[in-house]
């Protein structure tokens, strides 16, 4: 069995740097990305949403798909990837501490640990986009998108956003 190709975003620059470059700002110029460890700090804080916000867009989310039978599954496989992240975001802080307190962490599992922690945002970005292409066939325009990462796939954005809004879907999933 062939071994699949895993794009790593640190070392296959060819698709970083085409991604950057078709990514535009407002004002028409390119918009760099930076990792967050690059970021500044008002960099940092522009992502960061006010209290509440990524509460209101999410049932906003919620609002607008209502009991659309076709969006539901959507809805179902966003809140298992926001699950899915929260927790293995957590596992990756958890590890990163264990560290900190002196005890060693291999080479490998610290490779492992950012791997599975980046391959679960990129399902979350993945069931995000699904369901929105979904919804805008359906229903026409969602600003709920928009609001999410502002238009600009800002990953930490979204991640701030998962952060925010995983307790809530957990009990969401849980009374269900």
């Amino acid at each position: 069995m062939p071994k699949k190709a895993i794009f790593n975003p640190d070392t296959d620059k060819f698709f970083t740097d085409r991604w950057r470059e078709r990514t535009l700002d407002e004002g028409g110029k390119i918009h760099h990305h930076k990792k967050s460890a690059e970021a500044t700090e008002p960099e940092q804080d522009a992502n960061k949403m006010e209290n509440g916000e990524a509460i209101k867009i999410y049932l906003e989310m919620i609002d607008g798909i209502g009991d659309d039978e076709e969006l539901k599954p959507l809805l179902a496989d966003l809140n298992r990837a926001i699950i899915h992240y929260a927790s293995t975001t957590a596992h990756f802080h958890l590890s990163r501490k264990e560290l900190v307190a002196g005890n060693e962490m291999s080479e490998k599992d610290k490779e492992e640990s950012d791997l599975a922690k980046r391959l679960a945002h990129n399902s979350v970005i993945s069931a995000l986009s699904s369901l929105s292409r979904a919804y805008v066939k359906k229903k026409g325009v969602n600003m709920w998108r928009y609001k999410i990462d502002e238009g600009r796939g800002d990953r930490d954005r979204i991640a701030e956003w998962v952060k925010e809004v995983a307790p809530l879907v957990e009990n969401k999933m849980n009374a269900e």
